[in-house]
Parts: C-alpha cells; sequence; structure tokens
C-alpha cells in the first residue's frame, strides 16, 4: 500500500509517498524516474540508508525495466547512490564552492583532532569525549550552541573557537540554506530518497531536503510498517514523518 501527496507545504519536494511494500516503492521510483524529462548524461542521485539497500534498489529499479532516460533498458544505468551524511557533505560543498567558500569537514574525528590542539593538556581521549558530545549538540540540538542557556556556556566556548565563525559547521549550514533556493552550484536534475525509516539528523536533515527541494527535483519515498494506532490517512502519515523530525531535537 503506498500513500502519497505532492506539493507539501512543510517540505516543497515533488512527492513524498510511505508505502509497506518496498517493491511497490520501487515501481513508484522508477515511474518517477521514467517521467522526468532527462538528458542521456544526467545522473540522478539515490540517497539509502545502507549498502544493501543500495544493492536491492539497484537490482528491484532494473528488474521494472526502467532507467534514468526513461527508454526502458532494465538496468539502474547512470545512478550516483549516497548515504544520507555523503549526501549533506556533497550538497553543502557545491553551494559553498558555488561562491566562493570551502567546506570544513567537522565529523567526530575532526572535532576531536581540533580540540586536541585547542588543549593538548587534556589528552586526546577527553578530546574525542567532547568532540562526540559537540558532534550530537550540532546535530540535534544546535539551539544549545546559539542560546545564552549558563548551563551549556562551557560548550559554547568550546564550540566558537573551533574556527572562524563562518566556517562553524552551524554557519556553514546556514549559509547553505540560504543559498541554495537560487543556487548556481551544479546539482543533478533528480534526487530519490529511498528506503529511510526515519529522518537521519531530525530537523536538520528535513531543512536541507526543503531547500534542495527549491533548487531541482526531489521525490521522498519512504517505507512504513502499519501497526495498531499508526496514521492511515495518507496526510496524517505524511504529518507523522514530519512530526519524528521534530521530536528528533
Amino acid at each position: 500500500m503506498l500513500h502519497g501527496s505532492r506539493n507539501l507545504f512543510l517540505m516543497p519536494v515533488r512527492s513524498l509517498v510511505c508505502g509497506t511494500d518496498l517493491s511497490a516503492l520501487v515501481a513508484s521510483t522508477a515511474t518517477a524516474v521514467a517521467s522526468t524529462p532527462l538528458n542521456t548524461l544526467d545522473q540522478v542521485w539515490v540517497v539509502v540508508p545502507s549498502a544493501g539497500m543500495r544493492q536491492w534498489f539497484d537490482e528491484e529499479f532494473g528488474r521494472h525495466g526502467a532507467s534514468p532516460t526513461g527508454r526502458g533498458e532494465g538496468v539502474a544505468a547512470n545512478f550516483a547512490y549516497f548515504f544520507p551524511e555523503q549526501f549533506v557533505a556533497e550538497i553543502e560543498r557545491r553551494v559553498l564552492a558555488s561562491v566562493g567558500l570551502e567546506r570544513r569537514a567537522w565529523g567526530v574525528e575532526a572535532l576531536a583532532l581540533r580540540l586536541f590542539e585547542l588543549a593538548p593538556d587534556e589528552g586526546i581521549d577527553r578530546a574525542h569525549l567532547h568532540a562526540e558530545t559537540l558532534d550530537e549538540l550540532i546535530r540535534w540540538r544546535p539551539e544549545t550552541l546559539l542560546g545564552d542557556d549558563p548551563d551549556m556556556a562551557s560548550w559554547r566556548e568550546r564550540y566558537h573557537r573551533l574556527a572562524p565563525e563562518a566556517a562553524l559547521p552551524l554557519a556553514q549550514r546556514a549559509r547553505v540554506l540560504a543559498e541554495l533556493p537560487t543556487t548556481k552550484a551544479s546539482l543533478p536534475p533528480l534526487v530519490q530518497i529511498f528506503g529511510l525509516p526515519n529522518v537521519p539528523g531530525g530537523v536538520a536533515f528535513a531543512e536541507l531536503i526543503n531547500a534542495v527541494g527549491q533548487a531541482t527535483t526531489v521525490d521522498v519515498w519512504q517505507p512504513v510498517t502499519q501497526l495498531p494506532g499508526t496514521p492511515t490517512h495518507p496526510n496524517d502519515q505524511i504529518a507523522h514523518w514530519h512530526e519524528e523530525s521534530r521530536q528528533a531535537v
């Protein structure tokens, strides 16, 4: 069973479709791709949650006898696969490069090394522990690093010492979100987000998809499990997806 909606006011993607049957979702994805005007060399970006899903999607898409060019070769040709974190990094890199900026990667290891540089006496192990906490705050509770809660003062200090303001992770993301609607960056003509059971990164990921959807065509194909009490009306299910993103923070 599939539930779908278009022109969502919460997220300007072309469609957000929820379904209990993954094969049916792939079939709908194939139809959506085939119906999108694409040039022969156009690459479709597909965001998947795992390597296993990527392999299965590739095989299943080919079984449905469609290709990104809509010619029905029976193979999933000209797809570029990304995991969510890779997708975010590539979007940020391209958009920042289009305005002459270089994206700085801020994973846990990069945070740990920078914190160790700033306070070598504390040791690399403590730096790594602080990096893990900072990474969680950046992803899930960014308001704590931008607000004035006195209980978070030490974390805000660590965060703001990492780099000049424009190179900080939250500032980078804010610049990307601001630039995306009118970006001159080279983005794919079609992005398919497939098989993510929830919203990785919560509101931050949803906001990025929102902005990407203003710059290019995006479809979201979400698997769901129908359980007692699970919303069944299409609009209720879509609202549930967005509610998950809000509750993540």
